[in-house]
């Protein structure tokens, strides 16, 4: 069985390429320049969604940055935070999926690059460029003339009051480094704390009507995903064929799909809103007897399927219960072909099945973002609400041959509904052994997989003989290692605090457990996901 350690690295090479200063292989998400319409001098911005590449920032969060003729030696017309008005102007440019203004499909690299004008400032007020990661990590242009990093406070470089400055940073979440350019000459690569794109924000934080700051001229690229990793569903029933008042259109078709594949039972219909949710979801319910059922078919035995099967699966999704009956819930059901489910209660409770252990609650009206992972090679499935690690525990997942979105009610007094469903499938095992990881006879595992402070590392090998532990990046580099005595039946375990060799937190990323016995060479992927 060849590791995934082999296509992750070429993904990482791929993305380190894509990273070496150029944008060839990129997918230009934002091209914003305010001397361009729709802007307008002395206005705001204006802010608002649709496909690549936008023209126009998501949102302004507070102030009121303003497109100006010229600030100083930029004449271009450049969007200008500060403008004679109290500070905190911040606008955002969305990119998560999840987001109701990002993309639809999150990127392991992404590359952004504009001109900043620091054109004045008073004492103890600064300029941030923040990236949410969701972990947020900052550039910040200071009053003293530095350009510093938050978290970790180290300077990276100076700029002069009143000369623009070229900024270009890429971000590789595979790699879990971030790369920064000032004026074209590098001046900054370390590690990126966070494992995935939400959005990036511009901030004026000032209190005075003296700060003049500028931006112009911004471009944000996204990466390629990497090899063997595809979108197999990307359903949002705002978009054709899907219409208000009917059924989901179903069907079959290449992914990415933009249709389920069966209504199973009842009518589940397009809605033009369900409470919060305003973007034309799927209603469950709707007013008529439950038990609705929406199925996406993935099994490459089924003639519905996809022709390829995958080590991993990553469903994400919206859903939300507007109001329930007693006894009602809604359901987000894997088939393995042992049945898992995320179950919404009519008690207010998100359950798992098998085992029907709460791992959270939801508010009636309230969208929850809901991410699972369903880990077909090694049992484990991980669940996430609203980005936060809700549950990780094994799974008799032999293969995901479908997964099917349900509500389970007696009566017509009940609504939920759900929408912006996507699948990927992640990695594909092959027949042949890989020298490079599984050279011999034996098992490791790792638990919890993916863990945010550390994990297990347990192994079995035929012989008892002394064994080197070892962490490396998907890149080769090992950084961290311990050497264990085995027990007599070759059998040995020890504890990894998600820490490098010095001491410190390594960021969210992908990384290989590796056990070295004799000639032996057995390895596990591992994900840390820091919170």
């Amino acid at each position: 069985m060849r590791s995934k350690l082999h296509w992750l690295m070429m993904a990482g090479a791929a993305l380190l390429m894509i990273a070496g200063h150029a944008t060839a292989d990129m997918i230009l998400l934002y091209d914003v320049d305010f001397s361009t319409p729709p802007h307008t001098v002395g206005n705001l911005p204006v802010t608002g969604t649709g496909p690549a590449p936008r023209k126009i920032p998501t949102s302004i969060w507070f102030g009121d940055p303003t497109v100006v003729v010229q600030l100083g030696a930029m004449n271009d017309q450049p969007c200008a935070f500060g403008n004679g008005t109290t500070g905190y102007d911040q606008i955002e440019f969305a990119v998560d999926p999840a987001h109701s203004g990002g993309f639809p499909i999150a990127y392991n690299a992404y590359r952004v690059e504009m001109n900043v004008l620091i054109e004045a400032y008073v004492t103890s007020d600064l300029f941030k460029i923040l990236f949410d990661c969701p972990t947020v990590n900052n550039i910040a242009f200071r009053d003293d003339g530095t350009i510093r990093l938050f978290p970790t406070g180290e300077t990276i470089g100076t700029f002069t009051f009143g000369v623009p400055l070229l900024l270009e940073v890429e971000l590789d979440f595979i790699a879990g480094e971030w790369t920064i350019w000032l004026d074209g000459s590098p001046v900054h690569t370390g590690p990126l704390t966070g494992y995935q794109l939400r959005a990036f924000r511009m901030n004026l934080n000032g209190l005075h009507v003296d700060n003049k700051v500028a931006i112009d001229e911004l471009r944000v690229y996204g990466g390629e995903l990497p090899p063997q990793t595809k979108l197999l569903y990307d359903v949002d029933f705002a978009t054709p064929p899907h219409t208000v008042g009917n059924l989901p259109v179903i069907g079959t078709a290449p992914a990415p799909r933009k249709t389920p594949t069966t209504v199973v039972f009842g009518d589940p219909t397009v809605v033009a809103a369900l409470g919060a949710l305003a973007e034309q979801p799927c209603a469950f319910g709707n007013g008529t007897t439950g038990y609705d059922q929406l199925k996406f078919h993935v099994d490459p035995s089924q003639p519905q399927g996809f022709p390829e099967a995958y080590d991993v699966y990553l469903l994400s999704l919206v859903a939300m219960v507007d109001y329930f009956g007693s006894s009602d819930e809604f359901e987000i059901i894997l088939d393995c072909p042992t049945v898992h489910k995320v179950r919404f209660k009519h008690d207010g409770t998100i359950q798992v099945y098998p085992g029907g252990q709460s791992i959270g609650q939801y508010a009636f009206g309230v969208p929850v973002h809901v991410q699972v992972v369903m880990d077909v090679r090694n049992d484990q499935w991980t669940i996430w609400l609203n980005g936060n690690q809700a549950y990780v525990g094994p799974a008799a997942a032999e293969m995901l041959r479908a997964f099917r979105l349900q509500l389970d009610g007696t009566g017509v007094s009940h609504a939920a509904a759900a929408d912006e469903v996507r699948l990927w499938g992640i990695g594909q095992t092959a027949d042949i052994g890989d020298p490079g990881l599984l050279a011999g006879a034996g098992s490791l595992t790792a638990y919890p997989n993916p863990t945010s402070d550390g994990a297990w590392i347990r192994w079995e090998t035929p012989f008892a003989t002394p064994v080197q532990a070892e962490i490396l990046t998907i890149t080769g580099r090992r950084v961290w290692s311990r050497a264990v005595t085995t027990s007599s039946t070759g059998i040995g375990e020890i504890r990894w605090d998600a820490k490098d060799a010095s001491g410190q937190q390594l960021p969210s990323g992908v990384y290989f457990a590796r056990v070295r016995a004799g000639s032996n060479l057995l390895g596990r992927q591992m994900i840390v996901l820091r919170r």
